[in-house]
């Protein structure tokens, strides 16, 4: 039957207690203590359920917020670096942003400092040598398709990526030294353009090591013929899409609902 509110009360000031006394009272009243215990096991874990159910909620919806205030800027001074690692912040919500900003900075900075007054052409030479030769950036053909390939945190711990991830890194250094870079959204291999004043465009292949490319090349690497529009650059609104693209992808093969739900939110 129904135990007793007095009775359940005093089971439960007796389980929040240590000591032999309060186990004594426990014995006691044993089997009510025993229904009365599982009981309340079974609300905690409802109520921490629910309380990292709303945690979670709290941490997605505070990414968006960022990410919608990142986006209010104009093209050119959106911060494409700190909104995919807001991306990455939505699944990890301890990582801290800011080491990884100073990073690219850095680097930035050791290709300037090597650079001195070079042109361009010769900057981007020394900025390809410095990443993929002397700092071992590569493409990761192992576990190709797990999610920490588009954490940009991830490959800048590791040096390892897929081509989204590492574009995102040779741009944003590229774009700190001062040259005309831009994200290529080819199908299935994301690539850079080097576009000089009055000069014709360079494709870049990051994924490859940062080799120049022709646009025979770019669809061998698509496995797939590639359209005109598909060379125009990508906003960079357009690759932080394609990289929860990327995201939902992965969550769709690993069957994770609440992740799917999660990308397709911030999407």
């Amino acid at each position: 039957g129904k135990i007793a509110e007095e009775t359940a009360a005093r089971i439960l000031a007796a389980a929040s207690k240590d000591g032999a006394a309060s186990l004594r009272d426990l014995v006691a009243h044993r089997p009510a203590t025993m229904r009365v215990l599982r009981d309340q096991a079974r609300e905690l874990e409802r109520q921490a359920d629910r309380l990292r159910k709303l945690a979670e909620e709290v941490h997605r919806r505070a990414i968006e917020r960022e990410l919608a205030a990142l986006f209010e800027a104009n093209e050119q001074d959106v911060d494409l670096l700190r909104a995919t690692l807001l991306l990455a912040k939505l699944d990890n919500d301890e990582l801290d942003t800011e080491p990884y900003v100073q990073m690219v900075d850095r680097m930035a900075r050791e290709v300037e400092e090597q650079a001195g007054d070079v042109g361009d052409a010769e900057k981007l030479d020394l900025l390809i040598d410095y990443l993929f030769r002397e700092s071992g950036f590569h493409g990761g053909n192992t576990e190709y398709y797990h999610r920490s390939n588009s954490y940009v945190n991830e490959v800048l711990d590791d040096r390892e990526g897929i081509p989204i991830t590492l574009s995102v890194v040779f741009l944003e250094t590229a774009w700190r030294l001062g040259l005309p870079v831009e994200g290529i959204p080819a199908p299935g291999h994301f690539l850079v353009e080097y576009r000089p004043d009055g000069g014709e465009g360079q494709l870049i292949d990051v994924f490859g090591g940062g080799k120049f490319i022709t646009r025979a090349d770019a669809a061998v690497l698509s496995g797939r013929a590639i359209e005109e529009d598909q060379f125009k650059p990508a906003t960079k609104r357009q690759i932080l899409l394609r990289m929860l693209a990327n995201l939902l992808g992965v969550a769709e093969r690993e069957r994770d609902a609440a992740g799917m739900l999660r990308y397709l939110d911030v999407i």
